[in-house]
């Protein structure tokens, strides 16, 4: 049952939860602090497949949790979801991201959703490792350590590998590996830095449009917060990042009453020893910098403000100055201040070693890994235009807009990359998306999937940014083992590879893996004599499943939860996140994808019949 709950009563049933856990564990605060680090560090040691099984196990812990709580409350669903927080927030796992409470608790118990959370939480508690023994620091491993970097390059280098192996072909005729068109995106290192300084260059001319100035703020985390300190109490980047966004929400809410705007760029980045600081650069009335620069200082000094060498290095305001340098001739420039920190945080061109000697493009790889363990979102646009309609509005190219000024001057100026005289047109934000369903699909957990995008529209004239449908497929080496599989009609890129290989998998059911089968067929008693890969399906359906206590049937019910469950082997998100700067959302199939039956089925059989396979022994 889809319930809605405002934010209000799911904060308070968050606050409710951890207050239970904490008093489960008869623990304060640093206690709860140090409890989740020794989940960390247990963790960190864990093999894949103890994570797998990790994994399986606690979601059918809190499938168990789910239903007693309902048996008990009378079917109270926010009772559950409270029970099921409590033990969450004992591992240290951040509860789902989800609109309805439904949709959080079929999370909680799906393996797939715990293998991802615990693979993130693997990775983080290694860094934490590493940070404990003083390894990540500019005399050793700077920013990130190198197992972490090393953890990220490969990731990033699978990543591709299954782009380069997937192809897209449109109803024109055009075709592409999705390897391709994300180099034609703002996933490639070059297309993101010139994006960035475009829209950086932009606002700073709006900003000599309207007689704005230029403010550059640092802001750093407490001494208690950085590993280097002595006071280093062990907080993660991730603690970190989040006690400076929570100071950048008082900071926002405090201009907002007293109408204060402002506009600019953020970039975050790692302290040599991991810990994130912030770089803002902002444009404002030039009558209001001397309250922002107090705002802004009185909220980043409102955590031990008071500690030796706080008014000194926590927070840092300089004013970009106008004109020309004397010194060098040139015009001073907002954009090309910040420049050396995008470059650096991005691929590293243009400068050659970072603060610490290090050479920039090691360096840069180096704080990329950082930002993706611990999830920092290195850029941020603060105020203006949306900068996703101006990317909608760049597809369009040298295609006019009849019917709409708005619209056609809007497009004309993103593709002449003036984001200057984009702001100007669409600082109000009148030119919207268009968005559509997608006929009512659901996704694995019940929920009707996100609205695509399609095109923009303002003042009731629309167009399409989007025109194309494209079939989604598998090329070269992987295209000759799977040639036999259909491909799958999707619009816009956003489709499921993944229903190729259910419709696979529902014709030839599971006459296709031969080990687990065979195992089980064994433990069953059957004949080996009998174990020819054409008839597997037809001795699990019938007599095998009828020796082990069940009555099989292949109907719908069967190849719904069977797609559920091939769903829960197989993990895109980090793909998925690669992709996300595209405005796409695919699901990719795994290029070593034959060699996770093996998984499937196991888990399968143990949701099914309470068994698992280890080397192809049957366990009960």
């Amino acid at each position: 049952m889809n319930v809605a709950y405002s934010e209000s009563h799911l904060l308070t049933v968050r606050r409710e939860a951890q207050t239970q856990s904490k008093s489960i564990l008869n623990l304060s605060g640093n206690q709860w602090q140090a409890q989740e680090g020794q989940v960390m560090h247990r963790l960190a040691d864990a093999g894949l497949t103890q994570l797998k099984w990790i994994a399986r196990g606690e979601a059918r812990k809190c499938k168990r949790i789910y239903k007693e709580e309902l048996t008990k409350t009378g079917g109270d669903e926010m009772a559950a979801y409270v029970e099921l927080e409590v033990h969450l927030n004992i591992l240290g796992i951040d509860e789902p991201d989800a609109e309805t409470v439904n949709g959080k608790i079929m999370r909680m118990i799906c393996p797939k959703w715990w293998r991802r959370r615990l693979r993130v939480k693997q990775a983080r508690a290694a860094e934490c490792k590493a940070i404990a023994k003083k390894v990540v620091n500019k005399n050793r491993e700077c920013y990130a350590s190198n197992e972490t970097v090393m953890r990220r390059k490969a990731q990033r280098g699978q990543n591709d590998r299954v782009l380069e192996n997937i192809t897209a072909i449109n109803d024109i005729g055009q075709e592409y590996t999705l390897y391709d068109l994300a180099q034609l995106s703002v996933s490639n290192p070059t297309i993101k830095r010139a994006e960035l300084m475009t829209r950086i260059k932009g606002f700073e001319q709006y900003a000599k449009n309207w007689s704005d100035v230029a403010e550059f703020y640092t802001i750093t985390c407490p001494s208690k917060m950085h590993p280097s300190s002595r006071k280093y109490d062990g907080t993660t980047p991730k603690q970190a990042q989040e006690h400076l966004t929570k100071q950048w929400e008082k900071i926002r809410s405090k201009l907002d009453r007293n109408n204060i705007e402002i506009y600019g760029f953020r970039v975050v980045e790692p302290h040599h020893d991991g810990c994130p600081h912030w770089h803002l650069l902002l444009f404002m009335d030039a009558t209001k910098t001397a309250f922002v620069r107090s705002v802004i200082k009185d909220y980043a000094l409102e955590v031990d403000g008071k500690e030796a060498g706080a008014e000194k290095y926590r927070f840092k305001a300089e004013r970009i100055l106008t004109g020309t340098n004397p010194k060098t001739g040139r015009e001073y420039s907002a954009a090309g201040y910040i420049a050396k920190y995008i470059s650096k945080a991005i691929d590293g061109y243009g400068v050659d070693v970072d603060l610490f000697g290090n050479d920039a493009q090691a360096a840069s790889a180096r704080i990329e890994a950082w930002a993706s363990t611990w999830s920092i979102r290195q850029f941020q646009q603060i105020g203006g235009a949306s900068v996703t309609v101006w990317r909608e509005l760049r597809r369009l190219r040298d295609e006019e807009i009849n019917g709409s000024e708005l619209l056609e001057r809007a497009r004309a100026c993103a593709d002449a990359g003036d984001w200057a005289g984009y702001c100007q047109l669409n600082w109000n934000k009148e030119i919207q998306l268009m968005k559509k369903d997608q006929d009512g699909e659901k996704n694995q957990y019940g929920e009707l999937k996100t609205m695509s995008i399609y095109g923009v529209e303002a003042g009731g004239v629309g167009v399409v940014t989007r025109p194309f449908q494209w079939d989604i497929g598998v090329s070269g080496r992987e295209a000759e083992r799977v040639s036999a599989e259909p491909w799958t009609r999707v619009n816009n890129c956003t489709g499921s590879l993944l229903e190729e290989l259910r419709q696979q998998f529902k014709n030839d059911y599971l006459t296709i893996h031969y080990p687990c089968v065979e195992a089980l067929m064994k433990n069953a008693g059957v004949s080996e004599s009998v174990a020819e890969r054409s008839e597997m399906g037809k001795y699990i359906k019938t007599e095998v499943a009828s020796r082990i206590g069940e009555d099989w049937h292949i109907d719908k019910s069967v190849i719904d939860q069977l797609k559920v469950r091939f769903e829960s082997v197989y993990d895109f998100e980090t793909l998925a996140d690669e992709l996300e700067d595209t405005g796409q959302s695919i699901e990719l199939m795994d290029e070593y994808r034959k060699n996770r039956f093996d998984e499937f089925l196991s888990e399968y059989f143990y949701d099914r019949f309470g068994i698992y396979f280890i080397n192809d022994e049957v366990v009960k």
